[in-house]
């Protein structure tokens, strides 16, 4: 090896399916934020449309992406993550999906997190949801900020918390190698057993920025298997393989426990995983006598879903102003986007974060107006127009402005709000508000 070789610190695995609509975007996205430490893993896991030769071609340009390329003859499913370790070398596996986008500054904010923290063993992010065409419809996570998760109790308590995004993962090769992982016996859901086997050996790192984009359509997995159905004989199947994720995480403490890491299981952790399967096949167990005794079967899959909604995106005239608040169709249709609460009077209060998408044909500059929480007294309040430059103000109770300017290229217009000093009034002691309060939303202005 030349001593001015590079040590590869990461690898980034994309697993392919039937994507070739997408696949590229995603390719190029990584590229333009690509590092010398990293190589790429692309495994078409067993595709019969042009996928691979989409991603041979996304790469073809770039001598410097060292890359292994590989196609199953059949789809292997959550077995895939197995077939990674051999061809990669590296201590951390970057998950990136074939239909998602990985936004500037990804891979360094990943790294990051590994390299301030020797016990880390898992990074994930926020999400920003985007539709089919990649128009942006929801933050996933409205309300956490940069955390550290390392409480084997918490993490083993539920099935799944927004902070989990399996699409967002970057893991300790670790957390695959030194723990039995059946893919048979637990067909579905790595996302579920990779946060508790982080808080088992090391740390989880959380980053409340979206750093993808999580593209939403019908053939995503968790819409596949059923994740959002009504149906009993769907959420039958879906049930079972969540109970199949618990079971999993009872085999992995069980096996630490049986390893000179024995020390690292809390006292009564195993007791207290068991009783969680047990209550999650309990609520199994009744569902499925359910759909057997009204004469129904276990659906495989979904089988297909329905189209992905989008909230309403209203259009504000050029030199004209909309107001939030329950008088004006803004106010209605800012209450169905993530992170901004149903219009009460002539305002809506955001969360701790929030995204609104409108149109504003011909402006060149929006004025939002919006106020702080009175008891408060100062507190600060960030905006921006896309991928481009935050917008501060410091609200001191009256109300304010903010002036952004906006490119015909931003048409729809995505507006993020942060609001980091976001509170419960319930628990401030000033009432029973119990919402996680940001700012108030009072009106946008689109000017010429």
């Amino acid at each position: 090896m030349s001593s001015s070789a590079v040590v590869c610190r990461a690898s980034v695995v994309i697993s392919v399916y039937e994507n070739e609509r997408w696949i590229a975007q995603q390719i190029e996205s990584l590229l333009e934020q690509w590092r010398p430490d990293i190589d790429l893993v692309i495994i078409d896991d067993g595709s019969s449309d042009r996928s691979l030769q989409v991603a041979l071609d996304a790469i073809a340009t770039r001598p410097d992406v060292s890359a292994v390329v590989v196609r199953n003859d059949r789809r292997s499913g959550l077995a895939v993550i197995q077939q990674v370790l051999p061809l990669s070398k590296a201590e951390i596996i970057i998950q990136a999906d074939s239909d998602d986008v990985s936004l500037p500054g990804r891979l360094d904010a990943i790294l990051s997190r590994f390299d301030a923290d020797p016990e880390c063993k898992l990074v994930t992010s926020n999400a920003l949801r985007t539709s089919m065409e990649g128009l942006p419809i929801a933050i996933e996570d409205v309300e956490h900020d940069d955390c550290i998760l390392k409480d084997p109790f918490d993490a083993v308590s539920k099935i799944f918390d927004v902070r989990w995004i399996g699409a967002t993962s970057a893991f300790h090769r670790s957390l695959i190698e030194d723990f039995p992982l059946d893919t048979v016996l637990c067909p579905y859901g790595l996302d579920l057993i990779l946060g508790p086997r982080a808080s088992l050996v090391g740390t989880h790192h959380y980053i409340c920025e979206p750093l993808i984009e999580w593209r939403q359509h019908p053939r995503n997995t968790h819409r596949v298997e059923g994740a959002l159905s009504t149906n009993n004989a769907v959420k039958d199947r879906y049930l079972y393989l969540e109970l199949a994720a618990w079971a999993q995480r009872v085999r992995d403490i069980e096996h630490l426990l049986s390893t000179a890491s024995a020390s690292a299981v809390p006292e009564g952790l195993l007791e207290f995983a068991r009783a969680k399967f047990m209550h999650q096949f309990a609520e199994w167990s009744l569902l499925h006598n359910e759909v057997i005794s009204s004469g129904g079967q276990t659906a495989p899959t979904l089988g297909g879903a329905t189209a992905i909604s989008v909230p309403p995106i209203v259009t504000i005239a050029a030199n004209t102003t909309r107001y939030f608040g329950a008088s004006d169709v803004l106010g209605n249709a800012a209450g169905q986007w993530a992170g901004i609460f149903p219009p009460e009077d002539d305002w809506n209060w955001t969360g701790r974060r929030g995204l609104l998408v409108f149109r504003a044909p011909g402006a060149r500059t929006i004025r939002v107006t919006l106020s702080g929480l009175l008891f408060l007294g100062e507190q600060s309040v960030s905006l921006r127009i896309g991928g481009g430059d935050w917008v501060s103000a410091t609200l001191s109770g009256g109300i304010s402005t903010v002036t952004l300017n906006i490119e015909p290229t931003h048409e729809p217009i995505t507006l993020r709000i942060e609001a980091p000093s976001a509170v419960r009034p319930s628990q401030a002691g000033y009432n029973e508000d119990n919402r996680c309060l940001g700012v108030c939303l009072r009106s946008i202005e689109a000017i010429t």
